[in-house]
């Protein structure tokens, strides 16, 4: 008989949020016996890991068109000034086509995007004069693929 586990533990957001190049993703090999596959790079030098701030979330809605099914897929998160990162990383994500691994505050890891299916970065700075909105970047990586996230396992940290 088939067992539901049901957990109380509903925390959200993301722990860990990497940002992986195509180049730098060589293939998904899959251990049989615990059902889930493990990304493998050629080079891990080339991965960017971004900071998870509080609301950073991830979402996947899908959809069934006439084609099939279509899932929608958003990472959204902020990055602040004290997180220094510099305008030549943010013209590299948002020239590049990428694949992001992130880990959920749940343990759970998934990658989306793939090398047919590349995620986009966005970026959007704006400086209000609230303590909330002042010198705050938000950024979202999107994308629409036939498949959802892959449900990975990695050994984290990863770089």
């Amino acid at each position: 008989m088939k067992h539901y586990d049901e957990s109380n533990d509903q925390r959200g957001g993301l722990s860990y949020l990497y940002v992986i190049p195509l180049t730098s993703f060589l293939r998904y090999r899959h251990d049989y016996l615990t059902g889930l596959d493990h990304p493998e790079f050629t080079r891990r030098t080339d991965i960017i890991q971004l900071p998870v701030s509080e609301g950073t979330e991830w979402s996947e809605e899908e959809k069934i068109t006439s084609g099939g099914h279509l899932y929608s897929i958003k990472i959204n998160g902020t990055l602040k000034k004290s997180d220094r990162i510099g305008p030549h990383l943010l013209r590299e994500l948002e020239c590049g086509s990428w694949m992001v691994l992130h880990v959920d505050s749940l343990g759970v890891c998934r990658m989306s995007g793939s090398e047919e299916v590349p995620m986009r970065f966005e970026l959007t700075s704006k400086s209000g004069s609230a303590p909330s909105s002042s010198n705050i970047r938000s950024f979202t990586f999107s994308c629409s693929q036939a498949a959802p996230s892959v449900i990975c396992s990695v050994d984290l940290p990863i770089l």
